[in-house]
């Protein structure tokens, strides 16, 4: 298990506030680069490099394909629920029709002992 912990921001002349001290637990230090436009940003990927867009696309095709994958298996799951509800509910039909099939056969030896 990973825990993070967050200091302070330190800033330069170059216009960008670096985050510096999101630890891990391991003890090793991150860096991460907060810029204003047209600054010095040093070494940070600006939006105009090709790496960026390709992570960009990369994030946005995996999060379309779990919001796929959770769409179907929830569709899936809601259809599998209607199949069983609809099995038992025919199973409780015929239950009754077998019921009411027996009271009808009942009614009818009754009606036909008292008219006979």
């Amino acid at each position: 298990m990973t825990w993070f912990r967050l200091s302070g921001l330190r800033s330069g002349d170059s216009g960008c506030g670096v985050h510096n001290g999101i630890t891990h637990d391991t003890d090793r230090q991150l860096d991460v680069a907060i810029c204003r436009p047209g600054a010095d940003n040093r070494r940070v990927l600006t939006l105009t490099e090709p790496q960026v867009w390709t992570l960009i696309g990369v994030f946005a095709a995996a999060i379309f394909g779990v919001q796929a994958i959770a769409i179907t298996s929830f569709r899936r799951e809601m259809q599998s629920m209607r199949n069983e509800m609809l099995t038992k509910f025919d199973s409780m039909e015929s239950r009754f029709d077998a019921r009411f099939d027996q009271l009808d056969r009942d009614v009818q030896f009754l009606m036909r002992k008292e008219f006979d």
